[in-house]
């Protein structure tokens, strides 16, 4: 079976300006390695420029099989702007070695012309359109008197001729309050408010592009620094000739107001003139806020490059401006630039950099110079670190430096020279990063080796094909091996190359203790231990866990987000997670995250601090942090019964450990709490409280079952991966495959649709195919379910899983197994149409047929979509469930707030 998953995507809908680039991304494999890959639109090719990536996330999911290590492409996407409307398929099309061909349609292209977005605002009495500079301010939740010392400097600038756009990004109600009544003190601000939160990039882009038509010159702001009076006419003095933009320099202060440094450019140099385009495209020099350009650039420079690898305005627009007539630069201090934590991006300075540095010498020969240590033992250490360099060298043009080759072929799309897209385009070549390298060691310029690390990766990733036959049957032995020996190390390097003869002891305690939390002085958090930010796996469980860390938000705690198995926070993951469900998208965007991965990452904690623990784990680590606090005990979200997830082993028995800490229970269902009760877990004194976690509410008419026309479908929901074991994915193709050769599920009549896992298409023995869709949103999830007639979820837990009552809500009949007092009389309890039987294939198999033979009764499927279970979160947890789980933690009153219920009921 052919496998592949998406995940990067075009828009749905797009309306340009300018040409602009775009990726599709994902992964695939066969049991063949892949030759070609392309997608087609409206007859037109585009080439992946990447196949092959080396996936060793997805070689876990699918250890023996060969290739899916070998799984990842990269598909360029060169887009116009069209006249008219016009709608196309995107259709896919792979060619593996062994002559095998692959067409899918991942989806459906809208382009639609271009409309100006430019508002043509009124100018206040004393401003005129002569010479009309326009400033562009993006905010989102500023501090009051850090605002209001902005505001005030823009206000006392010595050009007066302007109007300030200060365009928010979805701020609370309550900022936006005071930041109203800041900016009516000035007729030149206009404040436009969205309720939609986009990040500060397509903040700042959809600032540009209100930008009136009649503007001359167009200045950035960040919405907490401090301008001095001269700033924007010391820049505009220097904005001549064919000067396109003008940057100046810039105090760095603390927000306490102590002066970190008189300049931005303390260590690194700065890189402004045009035969330094190269360098700019690797080491930006450009700040937006220290900015000033011609209103015409924007020609140019809309709509921005989509954001793929954390891609800067700032640095996108001194691009252009530099290719399309150069850019100046005021060597004054004209501002102070406010260094806090809450700044998208810090001061970022450095000197020059070595070869050694690059090569890290002193870690990579680290253990092998330890002559204590087995001769054997250091030759297995440097091997590895070697290995690992490599690896990181040649994932650093896919991963660390994605924004460079995003800006690159972006910027050579524009109506820009040829002659300075030759030197755009440089980084690109290992002729042209030698051509750099080598004027960068002669005039020791400051870019912190960025162009060595792309030439050695260009170099790995050209090796790396020839590589891919041998590293793959070494990689797949060792895969097998340790899932014979119960070792899950398959996204180890160290292990996959069989440089560790046993599992490494630090590694392993890792994953549930040695956090390093340090006592200080700072305002109570709720924190929540999370696993990680992930976009793939944000649903059901994940989903719940952020709506529950909601709650506490809801009613005025300060939350924080611990992410136990993370190193760093990417912010693209970040946004996808933001923008995935629409409720949750306000607290997850202000929502704070801090990366625990180990001891060498210190998390400041208070003494007043309270800790949740989602996950066997992360309650080890909450064990070890509530020692240090006043509390004795944590809140533990218990959403399964975890040691079932593993065979017998280490894990089953700490998950089954994790049980025995001083906590707080709060169970996703009342059977789970049931269980833990019945099978001796918890006491019942003990035993916590339970909430519901809500499902749809799709309140279905006739007219919505019976508007469909076609063949008959059954949903399943199918998770074929290893770690997802539990939802019993080959017990439900044995039962469909099962239902077939009795007779039923014909292909004239029924269509099989699988979700939740990858996209392909998959036969079963008996000749039943099955259609794998993916995963999707939950706006197209919702739309999704209604379109079918029969649903088959399973889950090998007592933990009835959602997605049963999910797909009766939506009036499927649904399959789903027993276990334990998980059983039909409970379901009856939800929906008439639940079924559930014991989970061998037969049992399943006549459930379907059954179920198969009442799915026209739509005056039943209506009645059974009525579930009993909650739709929304008000319902599904009320806040006094939370106030008993903190009163039981927190031993003073004084550190829990008072809930006036009746007030807050309608908080969601």
């Amino acid at each position: 079976m052919i496998k592949f998953n998406l995940e990067v995507k075009l828009p749905e809908v797009l309306s340009l300006r300018n040409t602009n680039r775009y990726l599709v991304e994902g992964w695939i494999f066969h049991s063949s390695r892949i030759k070609n890959l392309s997608i087609f639109i409206d007859k037109k090719r585009y080439n992946a420029d990447t196949i092959e990536m080396f996936r060793p996330d997805i070689g876990n999911q699918y250890a023996e099989s060969i290739f899916s290590f070998f799984s990842g492409f990269s598909i360029p996407v060169i887009l116009n702007p069209v006249q008219k409307y016009q709608e196309h398929e995107i259709i896919l099309n792979a060619e593996f070695r062994d002559g095998q061909k692959f067409t899918y349609q991942i989806g459906t292209l809208k382009l639609e012309p271009w409309k100006s977005k430019n508002r043509e605002f009124i100018l206040p009495q004393n401003v005129t359109e002569n010479e009309l500079l326009v400033i562009c301010m993006a905010t989102y939740n500023p501090k009051e008197l850090r605002f209001r010392r902005q505001i005030e400097s823009i206000i006392h600038q010595d050009y007066t001729n302007w109007i300030c756009i200060v365009c928010d990004d979805g701020s609370e109600e309550s900022r936006k309050k005071y930041m109203r009544k800041i900016l009516a003190q000035d007729p030149r601000f206009f404040f436009i408010e969205n309720p939609e939160n986009v990040g500060f990039y397509h903040n700042f882009e959809r600032c540009l592009e209100l930008v009136p038509s009649r503007a001359k010159y167009v200045a950035l702001a960040d919405q907490d620094d401090y301008w001095y009076p001269n700033k924007l006419s010391e820049c505009l003095s220097k904005l001549v000739g064919k000067t396109q933009l003008v940057y100046c320099d810039m105090r760095i202060v603390h927000e306490n107001g102590t002066v970190i440094s008189e300049t931005y450019w303390k260590n690194r140099k700065n890189y402004y003139k045009r035969e330094d385009l190269d360098l700019l495209v690797i080491a930006n020099t450009v700040t937006g806020a220290a900015s000033v350009f011609r209103a015409s650039l924007l020609k140019k420079v809309l709509p921005f490059p989509p954001r793929y690898g954390g891609v800067f305005h700032d640095q996108w627009i001194g691009i252009i401006a530099s290719a399309s007539g150069g850019i100046d630069y005021v060597n004054t201090a004209l501002y102070d630039y406010i260094q806090s934590g809450e700044n998208v991006i810090g001061h970022c300075d450095f000197g020059q950099a070595t070869i050694k540095d690059f090569l890290r010498i002193d870690s990579l020969l680290g253990s092998y110079r330890q002559k204590n240590l087995p001769f054997l033992m250091r030759i297995k250490s440097l091997m590895y670190n070697i290995l690992l360099l490599s690896k990181e060298l040649y994932e650093y043009n896919h991963m660390h430096v994605k924004h460079i080759s995003t800006l690159i072929e972006s910027a050579s799309v524009r109506n820009i020279n040829n002659i300075f897209i030759l030197h755009i385009r440089r980084p690109l070549s290992v002729f042209g990063l030698l051509k750099m390298r080598t004027k960068i060691v002669i005039r020791e310029e400051t870019t912190n080796n960025i162009e060595l690390s792309l030439l050695f990766s260009r170099f790995l990733n050209f090796i790396y094909p020839f590589c891919i036959p041998i590293l793959s049957r070494v990689m797949i032995r060792r895969a097998i091996k340790q899932k014979e020996e119960g070792i899950n190390q398959t996204n180890n390097i160290k292990y996959l190359f069989g440089l560790a003869d046993h599992i490494d002891l630090a590694d392993f305690k890792r994953k549930f203790s040695g956090r390093q939390f340090s006592i200080v002085q700072k305002k109570q958090d709720i924190n929540f231990l999370l696993s990680r930010i992930d976009p793939a796996n944000f649903f059901g469980g994940y989903i719940a866990m952020f709506n529950f860390a909601k709650k506490f938000s809801d009613i005025g705690y300060s939350v924080r987000i611990i992410l136990t198995d993370q190193k760093e926070i990417i912010e693209s993951e970040l946004q996808k997670v933001q923008n995935h469900d629409p409720y949750l998208k306000n607290f997850l965007t202000k929502a704070e995250y801090l990366p625990c991965f180990s001891s060498e990452q210190i998390v400041p904690i208070s003494k007043d601090d309270i800790f949740v623990a989602t996950s066997w784990w992360t309650a080890h680590i909450a064990h070890e942090a509530v020692l240090k606090t006043n509390h004795s005990k944590f809140i533990y979200l218990a959403q399964d019964y975890e040691p079932i997830f593993y065979e017998h082993g280490a894990y089953r028995v700490l998950a089954d450990q994790s049980y025995r800490f001083n906590y707080f229970p709060f169970f996703s269902t009342d059977i789970l709490q049931r269980y833990f009760i019945e099978s001796g877990i918890v006491d019942k004194k003990k035993a916590g409280v339970y909430f519901k976690n809500p499902v749809l509410d799709f309140d279905l008419t006739h007219n919505d079952l019976q508007k469909r026309k076609g063949k008959k479908k059954l949903l399943f929901y199918a998770r074929p991966q290893p770690n997802n074991a539990r939802n019993l994915y080959p017990m439900g193709c044995l039962a469909i495959d099962r239902a077939r050769e009795i007779g039923y599920f014909k292909d004239d009549e029924w269509e099989i649709i699988a979700i939740g896992g990858d996209i392909g298409e998959q036969t079963l023995p008996s000749g039943i195919k099955i259609k794998h869709i993916g995963k999707f949103d939950m706006k197209k999830y919702k739309s999704l379910l209604p379109q079918h007639d029969l649903g088959l979820a399973l889950m090998d837990s007592p933990h009835p899983s959602l997605l049963p009552i999910e797909m009766a809500s939506a009036g499927l009949l649904v399959v789903t197994n027993t276990y334990g007092i998980k059983n039909q009389e409970y379901f009856s309890t939800i929906s008439k149409n639940i079924k559930a039987v014991p989970p061998d294939p037969e049992s399943l198999a006549n459930a379907l047929i059954e179920l198969s033979e009442k799915v026209n009764n739509l005056n039943g499927r209506i009645e059974g979509s009525k579930v009993n279970w909650p739709h929304d979160w008000n319902e599904a947890l009320p806040l006094a469930a939370i106030d008993e789980a903190i009163k039981s933690v927190v031993k003073s009153k004084d550190l829990f707030r008072e809930v006036d219920f009746n007030e807050k009921k309608n908080i969601c």
